[in-house]
C-alpha cells in the first residue's frame, strides 16, 4: 500500500466562503488547495449524521492506492469508503488514536 500526505482537516464552527456542501452528510467542506497550509475546513449542520469523532477531532489525509488494504491497517474503519467526488473514493478511519481520511483517486 502505497501512502502520500494529501491535507490535514479540521472541524469549524461556522461555514466558510466557498465550501461546498456534500448533502447526505449535511456537511460543509472546502478546498484544501485554496488554503495556503493545505487545511481543508469542515463545518457540520445541526443533525449531521456523521460519526462524532468526524465533527470533533482534527484528522490527517492520505492518498492512497489501494481502500482495503488501509481498512485492513487500521484499527476500526469510522465512515466508508463511499465516492466523494467522481475522482475520487474516500474512507475515515481511526489508527491508534488517529483519524485519518483515505482518499483513493480513480
Amino acid at each position: 500500500m502505497k501512502l502520500s500526505f494529501d491535507h490535514s482537516g479540521v472541524p469549524v464552527a461556522e461555514k466558510r466562503e466557498g465550501m461546498r456542501c456534500a448533502e447526505p452528510m449535511k456537511l460543509w467542506v472546502s478546498n484544501p488547495a485554496d488554503s495556503p497550509d493545505g487545511v481543508e475546513y469542515l463545518y457540520f449542520e445541526e443533525g449531521s449524521p456523521a460519526p462524532e469523532i468526524m465533527k470533533t477531532h482534527r484528522h490527517v489525509a492520505f492518498v492512497t492506492d489501494n481502500l482495503d488494504e488501509a481498512a485492513a491497517w487500521c484499527d476500526e474503519v469510522i465512515l466508508g469508503p463511499f465516492e466523494d467526488t467522481p475522482e475520487q473514493d474516500v474512507m475515515f478511519a481511526r489508527k491508534d488514536d488517529a483519524l485519518i481520511e483515505f482518499c483513493c483517486r480513480k
